[in-house]
């Protein structure tokens, strides 16, 4: 098959989706990519001048013009949404208009929040749980001391003062910052007396990723630096390589980390206090060394569950849009019993509706579950 790949040309830089492309490359499909521009003043892709030049059709983020709602161009359309894009996963019940803007179109889910926020809409969605390669992650272990790295991407989701809270539960030895936020965020300031009383050190830019994997690998804490992730490639590489991750309680970081197991989660209240779950948490150097042997054991374990489903993944893009959707929608209506025709009122018909037990369709194998019982060595 001919497939689109229509992506935020963002990507060609960070390479952060080209994991998706592959695998159907390596499904024998031939892929061709075609990038949003528009970000940075680029032309809109028009989806009509493309629409019957293509079997399949995998719109990443990058929304393309359409004269028509999709549903009607009958294109074989699967939209990939991220998560962070409706803010986490406790707001999705205020973006009922964008989540149907893709009705009648397949939808692939890297966070089951947003698998069931599809589903519960009556919208075909699937979710899968990526996990990247941990062999390609050097695993580093600090011998000594606790040192800590967050990189400053959104201090105003995550701010300093958020950051200091958890160190102060920590005997943290040193910690480096990467104060480089994301465009139009502004740069995080830390006061000269905490650089001094957590011994910190800064850069601003680094010339490629390998220096960033440097400042991470001589770690053994990672800070999340984002409240919510689509995926949340840089925490997974964080856990491949053996970091004890702390993040925000909140998707896609709940849906890897199990605190106190393999990495830590805390809650944020409306005046950004942090709380660690759960609040007797030792964040002491032996836990946090376990927490991190844990991740990327974690990720090792993931990686299987991963490459089982690389076929199922590709056949859900692939197939038919009726067949998919009678597939994860098929209803059982019992009939009407026999009418009584002594009785003067009117019977109403029976009731029917595709939403109610849509949360029951989502049975996804629950690796985050095995991946616990693997860590503690119990049996299922």
């Amino acid at each position: 098959m001919k497939i689109a790949f229509l992506d935020h040309s963002y990507h060609k830089k960070t390479n952060s989706t080209a994991f998706l492309a592959e695998m159907l490359k390596r499904a024998g499909h031939e892929v061709e990519y075609i990038w949003d521009d528009t970000w940075r003043g680029g032309s809109d892709i028009v989806f009509d001048d493309i629409v019957g030049k293509y079997d399949v059709f995998v719109i990443f983020q990058a929304i393309p013009v359409t004269s028509v709602p999709f549903s009607e161009t009958g294109a074989n359309i699967t939209f990939v949404p991220m998560l962070d894009a409706f803010d986490s996963e406790y707001s999705l019940h205020l973006h009922l208009p964008r989540l149907k803007f893709f009705s009648g179109c397949k939808i692939l889910c890297f966070s089951k929040h947003l698998a069931s926020a599809y589903l519960s809409n009556g919208i075909a969605a699937k979710f899968y749980q990526y996990f990247p390669n941990a062999e390609e992650f050097r695993a580093t272990n600090q011998t000594t001391g606790l040192k800590g790295f967050f990189w400053a991407r959104r201090p105003d989701q995550i701010d300093w003062r958020m950051i200091k809270q958890i160190l102060e539960k920590t005997n943290i030895d040193s910690m480096h910052i990467h104060i480089n936020p994301d465009p139009g965020v502004n740069k995080v300031l830390i006061p000269h007396e905490d650089m001094h009383k957590f011994n910190i050190t800064v850069t601003n830019w680094f010339e490629d990723k390998k220096e960033y994997i440097e400042k991470v690998a001589n770690s053994n804490i990672y800070f999340a630096p984002r409240y919510s992730e689509g995926i949340g490639m840089s925490f997974l590489e964080a856990m491949a390589m053996g970091k004890c991750v702390i993040a925000p309680n909140v998707g896609t970081m709940n849906e890897y980390i199990i605190s106190g197991i393999n990495g830590v989660l805390y809650d944020i209240d409306s005046d950004n206090n942090v709380k660690i779950i759960p609040e007797a948490l030792s964040l002491d150097y032996d836990s946090i060394q376990t927490m991190g042997q844990n991740a990327r054991k974690s990720i090792e374990l993931g990686y299987q569950y991963w490459l089982s489903k690389e076929k199922e993944l590709v056949e859900f893009i692939t197939e038919d849009l009726e067949v998919v959707y009678n597939a994860q929608f098929q209803l059982s209506i019992e009939p009407p019993p026999a009418i009584d025709s002594s009785l003067s009122c009117e019977l109403l018909p029976p009731k029917a509706t595709i939403y109610g037990r849509l949360r029951s369709k989502l049975k996804q194998y629950s690796i985050v579950r095995n991946i616990y019982f693997a860590l503690k060595g119990a049996k299922k």
